[in-house]
Parts: structure tokens; C-alpha cells; sequence
């Protein structure tokens, strides 16, 4: 069965990936490759795989009777198992009142991976995260849905701040590192590809396909930033002949994986 895809109109701010994809696509053909291609502004269900933006690629996700899914922000398997996220390691210096046995407040944890100190808030702890990201003490992004509104979401994924002083985009599938790209900073400021790797090797529930997104920090060390699922993510000129089957691979594993209810990321 050939691969249907269905990429959004390029006049949108995702426009690079639809671009991208025209371009694999007439390749394929080229090869001898079957594949059916649409492209519109409205998705129009069906097999079609979407590409384009959040809005484009949600909607897409709605007409198939499943709900986008909670963003991967900073994957836990890079800061937190069971046990530190229930009872936390011992810290000193600001934030010490956040520190507690309850798996719903304040429970620190940090790892090489992150270079921080990070914690799932949720309940009365997020009002006091809130206060502090307010003052600009702390970073808090929604643990609840991409691009949320910090102030309603459920749940919070707090950190410290830390000086990044290069970013760059790390392309995975199936778990394999196929490119980096930076995407902000100076680019003289190569990551650690060592380090990199052992971050795929211990981010072992990743999805088929996915981009990691590093830092080089002030220290020189190269830390996390965050995940995100492969769609509607930014590509920054990647190009790898993979891109067709990373966000096919992506699109039919999200569609056959049971929904997550949010209280779930709490005892997983």
C-alpha cells in the first residue's frame, strides 16, 4: 500500500517541512515509488499522513478520533525515575521548601543529562512555581499540552534557569541519531555527540520518531533542552532521506497507541 500524504499549502509559518516533503516525495517517484499526495489547507482524512503545522496537524489528529498528545517537554527518563519523582534527592539553597516526599509537590531531581534541577508541580505547588517563573527565578512550561497556558494547566514541569549559550536540534529515529542541526546561538559551540547518544540510549519509551533538542551551557557541558514528538517541529535544513518514513512511522504508531490519561506521567 503506498504512502498518502497530505502536507498543508506552504504559505504557513511551517512551510519548510511541506517544501521538504515535495521535495522527497518527487524522489520517491523518481525511484519508482508509489505515492498519493494532496495538498490543501483542510485535512481530508482518510490514510493521508498530515504535515504542516500544529493547528493543520491537530485538527488532523481530531478528524481521526484521537487527542494531540502531551508534550514530551523534558523527557523524564532524563531526569526522573519513579523513585526520585516520589521521594527526591536532598537539595539546599533556594526552592528548599519545595523539597517533599509527595509526588505532587516539589520533588527535585537532577542528572548530567539536564545540568538543572528539575520537578513536576501540580495542585497548591503550582501557584508558588508560578510566583517564581513571575520573578524570573524559575522556567515552567506546561506539562499538559503544547504550548499551553502555564497559568491553566494541570500539571507544571519546572526547572531551574540555566545560560545556554548554543542550541541544536537533534534528528532521531527509531533510534538512531541521523543529523544535529543548531538553531539558535553560536554555532562554534558543537554538543557533545558522546553525550548525546547516551541520551538516546536512555530515553528507552521515545517515540519512533523524534528530535531532541541540546544545549551547551556556560559550563561547557551539553544538557537537555526538550523533546518533541515529529510533527510540526521546525527541520532547520535537515534533509535526510529518512524524513518520509520518520513522519509516516510517527503518525501511524501515535494513531495505534492508547490514550494517556495525564495522572498517568505521575506512577509511570
Amino acid at each position: 500500500m503506498p504512502l498518502s500524504f497530505c502536507l498543508q499549502s506552504p504559505v504557513n509559518p511551517q512551510g519548510e517541512a511541506t517544501v521538504a516533503m515535495l521535495e522527497h516525495i518527487e524522489f520517491m517517484r523518481w525511484s519508482g515509488e508509489e505515492v498519493v499526495l494532496s495538498i490543501t489547507d483542510i485535512y481530508p482524512g482518510g490514510d493521508y499522513i498530515p504535515v504542516g503545522t500544529i493547528e493543520f496537524t491537530h485538527a488532523a489528529m481530531r478528524a481521526a478520533g484521537k487527542e494531540p498528545p502531551t508534550p514530551l517537554n523534558v523527557p523524564q527518563a532524563l531526569w526522573a525515575d519513579r523513585a526520585v519523582r516520589l521521594h527526591g534527592y536532598e537539595y539546599e539553597g533556594p526552592y528548599a521548601h519545595m523539597l517533599g516526599p509527595s509526588k505532587r509537590g516539589g520533588t527535585w531531581s537532577k542528572t548530567k543529562y539536564t545540568g538543572r534541577r528539575m520537578a513536576l508541580m501540580a495542585g497548591s505547588w503550582k501557584h508558588v512555581a508560578l510566583h517564581n517563573h513571575d520573578k524570573g527565578t524559575l522556567h515552567v512550561k506546561s506539562h499538559d499540552k503544547i504550548k499551553g497556558d502555564i497559568k491553566t494547566s494541570e500539571i507544571l514541569q519546572v526547572s531551574d534557569i540555566v545560560d545556554f549559550r548554543a542550541e541544536w536540534r537533534c534528528f532521531v529515529w527509531r533510534g538512531e541519531l541521523l543529523d544535529v542541526r543548531c538553531y539558535l546561538g553560536d554555532f562554534r559551540l558543537a554538543p557533545d555527540y558522546g553525550v548525546i547518544e547516551e541520551m538516546i540510549e536512555v530515553f528507552t519509551d521515545a517515540p519512533c520518531a523524534y528530535t531532541l533538542d541540546v544545549g551547551v551551557i556556560s559550563t561547557g557541558e551539553t544538557v537537555v533542552v526538550e523533546a518533541h514528538d515529529f510533527y510540526s517541529c521546525g527541520l532547520y535544513g535537515f534533509r535526510d532521506h529518512h524524513l518520509p518514513l520518520m513522519y509516516a512511522g510517527w503518525w501511524k504508531e501515535f494513531l495505534r497507541a492508547p490514550e494517556k490519561k495525564l495522572s498517568d506521567q505521575w506512577t509511570n
